[in-house]
């Protein structure tokens, strides 16, 4: 698994990029390692999380869980919009089912950077 976290230009969007075959427990540290080293500020308005070049091995109970870790840090996950980049249609599930089942969490999933990109800074 390659991981990489970079910010937009005017460090409004974190952007995540993700390659190779990812497993649940990756994503879910990910996650943690942003929420522990205060990444997610006041001045950032979304995250962009690119699977495009990735292999997402994850189901619904690891979504459940990690809703659940969302919940647990929801001063920062209510406050941002999450849009997630994947190609597969497997994968778009979850993002889609993450959307409908926890609507306080801004959770959209797209099939292109820019479109993702555009509806964070709506």
């Amino acid at each position: 698994m390659v991981y990489d976290v970079t910010y937009s230009s005017d460090s409004r969007i974190l952007i995540r990029t993700f390659k190779g075959r990812i497993r649940f427990s990756d994503v879910f540290e990910s996650w943690d390692y942003l929420v522990r080293n205060d990444k997610i500020g006041p001045e950032v308005i979304g995250i962009l999380n690119d699977f495009i070049y990735a292999e997402l091995i994850m189901n619904r109970d690891n979504l459940v869980q990690l809703m659940s870790y969302f919940q647990e840090n929801s001063e920062i996950f209510e406050r941002i919009k999450l849009a997630v980049v994947m190609m597969s249609p497997e994968s778009i599930v979850l993002p889609v089912i993450a959307s409908q089942n926890y609507p306080q969490f801004k959770i959209e999933a797209f099939s292109t950077l820019d479109a993702a990109e555009k509806w964070l800074r709506q």
